[in-house]
């Protein structure tokens, strides 16, 4: 083939390439483009209804099946409370005890007597090892609103801090400092049942009774009969004297704790030569109190030295002129005054 041919040949495709260009600059347009782009969008938009329709409808199918074999499965709810009398003869004692009467009451005529009865066990086992351990509380007046015994009244009050031993010897730290009876027994009931019967690893805390001594001595409340809700209404914040911890800026600070975090803090997040000097506590004035509460971060933190959950650092500061200036030693107990 000659030049001339070659050139006639490929000039044709040039033809029809620009041909093809012009019609794609149309299309590129920005006008061609947003009709193109609504087209487009209107498609994805009903393939999505589409696909949620037929997913719904799937969903819906699937629990009516799950709904029906279960109802097929179970007894009508006005037999709920009482033992299905098909099962009284049909298993030949396989469950039911020989001497079952089934005139027994119903369940839910005596569960609450039985949990009064238990509740009231587990009061009076407590309140043993309390006359044990902390014998002058129960000598002492108590508050006349305690419509109990006087070792019973002894759980409310703040000075009466138990410790669960097996939150002590884990990495748990919910039940380190329990005060209070409502919080004694929510420990008791969330824990698992074992040899110990719940309430069985409850022991008395030396170290929590004397932080909190410590703290009620600073708002000026009678350890006799300040009780544990008496301190959580009044809502005052501490530091530790024994820590002071610093970010990886090296910005030093002070965690500003509740009064039943401090328990906690001293129960179980020791840092390292803590116990080697006299447990100390500081209380935040009114204004740094504040000023605490408006700046609570809830964060978790990683590691060994977890405190409490949840965690609620308070890092004090002043910014006058820098981003972060941290207080010295002296400020921070002048503030306090």
């Amino acid at each position: 083939m000659g030049y001339e041919a070659y050139v006639i040949k490929y000039s044709t495709r040039v033809t029809f390439a620009k041909g093809c260009l012009r019609d794609l600059d149309v299309l590129g347009m920005r006008s061609s483009q947003k009709g193109f782009r609504g087209h487009f969008e209107s498609l994805v938009h009903n393939a999505q209804l589409f696909r949620l329709g037929r997913q719904r409808s799937w969903r819906w199918t699937s629990l009516n099946s799950l709904l029906k074999g279960y109802q097929s499965k179970s007894i009508h709810p006005s037999e709920w409370a009482h033992f299905p009398q098909h099962l009284l003869h049909s298993w030949g004692g396989g469950i039911l005890p020989d001497d079952f009467d089934p005139s027994m009451p119903d369940s839910t005529s005596v569960l609450s007597s039985e949990l009064s009865n238990w509740y009231q066990k587990v009061r009076e086992d407590l309140a043993e090892k309390l006359q044990l351990a902390y014998p002058a509380v129960l000598e002492s007046p108590v508050a006349p609103e305690l419509e109990v015994s006087t070792a019973e009244a002894a759980f409310d009050l703040a000075a009466v801090v138990f410790s669960c031993a097996s939150c002590l010897k884990a990495t748990y730290h919910l039940g380190t400092a329990l005060v209070g009876w409502d919080n004694i027994l929510a420990h008791i009931c969330s824990s698992k049942l074992g040899s110990s019967k719940w309430h069985g690893t409850l022991h008395w805390s030396e170290k929590g009774h004397a932080s909190a001594l410590a703290l009620m001595e600073l708002v000026g409340k009678d350890p006799r009969t300040t009780t544990a809700e008496d301190m959580d209404k009044l809502d005052a914040r501490f530091f530790c004297g024994n820590c002071e911890y610093t970010d990886f800026t090296g910005v030093q600070w002070k965690k500003a704790l509740k009064w039943r975090e401090c328990l906690t803090h001293v129960l179980y997040c020791v840092k390292p030569g803590h116990d080697d000097n006299p447990q100390t506590w500081l209380l935040l004035s009114e204004e740094a109190t504040q000023h605490a509460d408006e700046v609570d971060i809830a964060e978790l933190e990683i590691g060994r030295d977890l405190v409490y959950f949840p965690n609620l650092f308070t890092r004090y500061f002043e910014r006058p002129n820098t981003m972060f200036q941290t207080l010295s030693k002296e400020e921070i107990i002048w503030k306090l005054r």
